[in-house]
């Protein structure tokens, strides 16, 4: 949910509230020009400026704002993070604070379904649903991806789901491949590694893919790399593999381990495909 969906839900159960963002930053910061966070006057807040004494010292005012007027307002601030915040950062940070009341509600709306729009999630399919992919799923669906999860086998799914994740009870895995977006992302870590070989193979064969990830040992690649080449897929294709999975540096095999070392990966890809850096590195490597 974004910062407008936040304050058009909060509006709707009439309750006035602070959209803090920063609007220029010189220097170091905590955070970047965009960032925003939401104060409620019942003291709760969504979204992070940075930390610290900064968002300590906004959350403050805005909480004063809230407290002192019942009418929409706007007001920028100035502050240095070193000598106004003792922050080590040493930068210059401009914030707006805008307040909502009910009256706001029509043009947050409008805004809201506005930013749903320019903000489409990352598509991403998960294939397994065993140990791992529950860490997973806990790890990834707090980033804002839309998730299916795909698994072959009977009462496997947890009983609650996060809002952004949907499940796929199937006898045929590779199917949920079919028909989806450009750029979808794949992580394949099913039961059985025939499942595993028959996934990947279809997801590297696929253009809409831009990110196939299978877990594994480097064995494990070795093996189905020849697989894939008596299939007759081609070097480019075969590239496009990402095992192991995960960021480098973490040696731990546990579940949580593993999801934080996925997740950190796929926050990278998805930086990536929303500034075009990836189709770049892409034609680097093709030239």
């Amino acid at each position: 949910m974004n910062n407008w969906q936040s304050i058009e839900k909060r509006l709707e159960a009439e309750q006035k509230c602070v959209l803090i963002t920063i609007t220029a930053v010189k220097g170091s910061a905590p955070r970047e020009t965009g960032a925003a966070m939401v104060i409620y006057s019942n003291g709760n807040q969504t979204g992070t400026i940075g930390g610290g004494a900064l968002e300590w010292q906004a959350t403050r005012q805005a909480q004063d704002l809230l407290a002192k007027n019942n009418s929409y307002l706007w007001q920028e601030k100035e502050l240095i993070l070193g000598p106004d915040l003792e922050q080590c950062c040493g930068g210059v940070v401009c914030l707006s604070f805008e307040l909502f009341t009910i009256a706001e509600k029509k043009q947050v709306m409008a805004k809201a379904q506005r930013f749903e729009q320019m903000e489409k999630p990352q598509n991403l399919i998960i294939f397994g649903a065993g140990h791992i992919g529950k860490a997973l799923i806990q790890a990834l669906s707090p980033h804002g991806f839309d998730i299916l999860w795909v698994d072959s086998r009977d009462k496997i799914f947890p009983s609650h789901m996060p809002e952004n994740v949907r499940t796929c009870h199937t006898d045929e895995p590779v199917e949920a491949l079919r028909g989806q977006a450009p750029e979808t992302f794949v992580l394949i870590m099913t039961h059985s590694h025939d499942v595993d070989f028959q996934i990947a193979c279809k997801a590297l064969q696929t253009p809409e893919i831009g990110f196939a990830g299978l877990i594994g040992s480097a064995t494990k690649k070795a093996r189905f790399v020849r697989r894939f080449a008596e299939q007759g897929l081609s070097l480019d294709q075969i590239a496009r593999l990402t095992c192991p999975v995960g960021i480098a540096g973490i040696t731990s095999k546990t579940p949580q381990a593993i999801a934080a070392s996925v997740t950190a990966q796929l926050l990278i890809e998805t930086e990536l495909v929303k500034t075009g850096k990836k189709n770049v590195c892409l034609q680097q490597i093709h030239a």
